[in-house]
């Protein structure tokens, strides 16, 4: 801490009972959060859920400091809510509407404050997933103006929180042409994938449908069924109801085959979610190297 710089003409007077101020840039919020875990830690329940600032205080300070726990954590409970695996994404689909297993308090409502805090700090493999969660949420507009629409909130491009003290998060401009590129590229991935495997016989009627004429019959309505067709503004394709309707009037056989395309699409998209809003390839992310 010492070791900071300090003005060339300090203020003779900038002592307290003769001790010499050591001025920070630092948010008042960020250090008094870290402080208060070393001289008060009995208030701090680090198993439970937290506050999304005061994960952004424990990354912050505890990369700038070289505080590897604090920093281990934060970047623990980034990485659980917004995984950069497809398994675990499966595994965790609907958990933004169960906070009982988010690390994020409401993470539903910081998406652009989480995107922010990965292009400051140099986040990158939280930010496919990011970016997903934003456009499945937001509309062009929102996105485009900035102004974020919650349920029983409004956040500004300039994302307020006031608690203690106001803290604000400028979206950058880099994510909201990454935001609509990679929508745009992501809706034509959907549409075209879709369409050319319901194009050929090996889906629908499936190989070991019962019934082929009739479900023959029946691929229109099928595709018209799915939700990730229905829903192309909201990009529901890779959410946890994206299904069809399991009252069309296909055989059993062909709702398998529907449903294991539908699953192999969605792992086909999560291999290339990277690259499609301007990233590296999974394997090619990297943390604090932005």
């Amino acid at each position: 801490m010492f070791d900071i710089p300090q003005p060339l003409e300090p203020d003779p007077n900038a002592y307290i009972e003769s001790c010499p101020i050591v001025e920070m840039q630092d948010s008042a919020y960020d250090l008094e959060y870290i402080i208060s875990i070393f001289y008060d830690n009995i208030r701090h329940h680090m198993r439970e859920p937290m506050k999304f600032k005061d994960i952004a205080a424990l990354l912050r300070l505890g990369k700038k400091y070289e505080i590897g726990h604090f920093q281990d954590e934060a970047l623990r409970r980034l990485r659980h809510d917004l995984p950069s695996t497809y398994n675990t994404w499966e595994a965790q689909l609907g958990w933004v509407y169960c906070q009982d297993v988010c690390q994020i308090l409401e993470v539903w409502n910081f998406y652009p404050q989480i995107i922010s805090l990965a292009h400051e700090i140099g986040l990158e493999t939280i930010l496919p997933a990011a970016y997903l969660c934003l456009i499945q949420s937001q509309s062009v507009e929102n996105i485009l103006q900035g102004k974020f629409q919650w349920v029983g909130q409004t956040c500004n491009r300039s994302v307020q929180e006031s608690d203690q003290e106001t803290t604000i998060y400028s979206f950058p401009q880099s994510a909201v042409h990454a935001c609509l590129i990679g929508r745009d590229k992501l809706l034509c991935e959907i549409q075209k994938t879709y369409i050319d495997w319901f194009q050929t016989d090996v889906v629908l009627p499936g190989e070991d449908c019962t019934t082929p004429s009739e479900c023959q019959q029946e691929k229109a309505e099928t595709l018209a069924s799915l939700t990730g067709m229905k829903f192309f503004d909201d990009i529901k394709a890779m959410d946890f109801d994206t299904d069809f309707n399991t009252e069309t009037s296909v055989c059993s056989s062909c709702k398998r085959s529907v449903k294991d395309v539908i699953q192999q699409n969605r792992m086909e998209i999560w291999s290339r979610l990277p690259s499609i809003f301007g990233l590296p390839d999974w394997e090619d992310l990297e943390d604090f190297d932005m």
